[in-house]
């Protein structure tokens, strides 16, 4: 029999599949070099990506999930990933830099026959006016206060007091750094 229920199944499944597809082709143009910012920006909107007019986001930016929100004024560089499955918040005038990824998803890795187990989630928050150094990885569940810089290639497992200067794997505070400009002569 031609139309038997796993014909109408795998229909059903295809037609979900389906709906997709203008999803994936608007990211897969909001990616390419050739679209400006601006259009950029836009088509981000269009997919309920809550991204600031004002914001900057350079090509190359790999976006997975729908729960993203970037403030006014903040610069995202080329070739960045962005896994958006649980929230991730970043806050305004804040410059992320080439490569950067933003991760939400891991697994759990209690069963030793399994160690990728079930996918978990956790929301990554960044504050105001941080500074995140080129191929700089942030994980589940992190926080950055304020006014952080993230050094370049660092692994931020854990949350990041506002005004601190993280470096490393995994990264820890290298020092606080000021937090008005009569600090800033004085060293």
């Amino acid at each position: 029999m031609l139309f038997d229920w796993n014909f109408r199944r795998r229909a059903r499944r295809a037609i979900r599949e389906l709906r997709i597809v203008p999803r994936q082709v608007l990211l897969s143009i909001a990616r390419l070099n050739v679209v400006t910012p601006s259009l950029r920006g836009s088509l981000y909107r269009m997919l309920d990506l809550a991204v600031s007019k004002d914001s900057t986001i350079q090509g190359g930016l790999y976006v997975v999930g729908t729960h993203l929100t970037i403030g006014r004024g903040t610069t995202i560089n080329y070739q960045c990933t962005i896994d958006c499955r649980a929230e991730v918040r970043i806050g305004a005038r804040c410059g992320i830099a080439f490569g950067v990824s933003l991760i939400t998803a891991s697994h759990e890795w209690d069963d030793p026959q399994r160690r990728a187990g079930a996918e978990t989630y956790a929301p990554i928050r960044i504050g105001d006016g941080v500074w995140i150094g080129s191929n700089a990885v942030v994980l589940p569940g992190v926080s950055i206060g304020d006014g952080c810089v993230i050094g370049a290639g660092a692994v931020v497992t854990k949350d990041c007091e506002p005004n601190g200067f993280y470096a490393g794997v995994p990264a820890r505070l290298v020092r606080q750094l000021p937090v008005s400009k009569s600090e800033v002569g004085d060293e």
